[in-house]
């Protein structure tokens, strides 16, 4: 909803609208909409007022074009004050985002009051009144020239730019504008951005020679920054002088998943470390899964392999080893179970429910259930020598 500006003299709740910046809006997502305006007027003698207008017109900022559309305020009421009469409408419901591409655009509106003495007009000085927003849109990422090496450096194959940035969104539905237009605290709540530092290139990764001599950017992250960062989308963008994206790109994660959670990292409770799939402990099933770059996991329990039912169970993740895990009662035993994994997907560039099997489970039915079972002789059931982040 956009709110009328105040009129000179009179003091309202809303907000002045002369001036003001509206925000960002993505068409489709985030509406802007006009519902109206009001008018007070007043009469002197023989004078009669016959009504009201809010004229209101849209462009390209900085470029002024194209014709007022009026937006008739009916009657509304007569005010104490003889004579003085109010004018409303709240239902016009235009939307103000509709054919407009992405970019920075002016609202401009002015007000008129057609009498029996000529139209009188509530218009700024003749200057009208003007807001600004800017219409932005998300954006389909096709590529991934970032390489995320580890928690501080990233390696850039993409264009050369005077300042770059990590985007993030939680959604997988990133808009670079409104990224880039929040730094990102922590914990995240939304979309928003990381400055990251150009510092020379790339060198000294072995397990990455194909980032030899790529822009080394930096960032100023802790490693439990970097985790929360890496179970939402992600990009990096290169920006010109001006602040206009010249290139933007997914990131590779690969590598700062060994840095965080197997490579750089010694003791109880790392991914190296972990025990994964179903153990037992006075007769209570465990299960354990490593989905470090998961929203959630839930295990879907089942009574026999034929079943549609399930019982939902949802799973706590061990933030020191990215590995998720619930415990179950003794009655569990024999019960099949999937994985329901809430993780961001580049293929279809968004937040997905992926349905999964336990790659360590060891009895599997035909319909792809897994199947918990304490008296398999399979020695290696729910052991996991190295984290695979592949």
């Amino acid at each position: 909803m956009v709110r009328v500006p105040r009129v000179v003299g009179v003091s309202t709740p809303n907000p002045d609208f002369q001036g003001t910046n509206l925000g960002t809006f993505v068409v489709g997502s985030v509406p802007l909409t006009l519902n109206g305006g009001q008018i007070k007027t007043w009469k002197n003698g023989s004078s009669d007022v016959w009504g009201g207008n809010l004229n209101y017109r849209l462009y390209p900022a900085g470029s002024p074009d194209g014709s007022f559309t009026a937006v008739p305020l009916p009657f509304d009421a007569n005010l104490p004050n003889p004579g003085d009469q109010q004018w409303t409408n709240t239902a016009a419901n235009v939307d103000l985002l509709s054919g407009l591409t992405e970019g920075s655009y002016t609202l401009e509106i002015y007000f008129d009051s057609p009498t029996n003495e000529g139209t009188n007009y509530n218009n700024n000085g003749d200057a009208n009144y003007t807001a600004t927003f800017t219409v932005a849109t998300a954006v389909t990422l096709t590529d991934a020239r970032a390489l995320w090496l580890d928690a501080a450096t990233i390696a850039w194959n993409g264009a050369t730019g005077s300042s770059y940035r990590l985007l993030y969104d939680p959604d997988g539905e990133l808009v670079p504008a409104v990224a880039a237009a929040t730094p990102c605290a922590f914990p995240l709540t939304g979309s928003c951005a990381i400055t990251l530092t150009a510092s020379g290139t790339i060198s000294g990764y072995p397990k990455n020679p194909n980032a030899n001599g790529l822009t080394r950017l930096t960032n100023l992250l802790t490693a439990d920054q970097v985790k929360e960062v890496l179970q939402g989308q992600t990009a990096v963008a290169s920006y010109d002088s001006g602040g206009n994206i010249i290139q933007i790109s997914g990131a590779q994660i690969q590598s700062v998943l060994d840095d965080l959670y197997v490579d750089n990292v010694v003791g109880n409770g790392t991914a190296e470390d972990a025990t994964l799939g179903v153990t037992y402990s006075g007769g209570s099933p465990s299960v354990h899964v490593w989905a470090p770059t998961a929203q959630s996991v839930t295990l879907r329990r089942y009574a026999d392999a034929a079943t549609a039912s399930y019982t939902s169970h949802a799973l706590t993740r061990d933030d020191a080893s990215g590995v998720w895990s619930v415990t179950g009662a003794a009655d569990w035993d024999r019960d099949f179970y999937l994985f329901d994994v809430a993780v961001y997907v580049p293929s279809q560039d968004a937040i997905v429910h992926n349905l999964v099997t336990d790659p360590y489970a060891v009895s599997l039915s035909t319909d792809s259930l897994l199947n918990i079972d304490r008296t398999d002789p399979n020695p290696n059931c729910g052991q996991k020598e190295e984290a695979d982040t592949n």
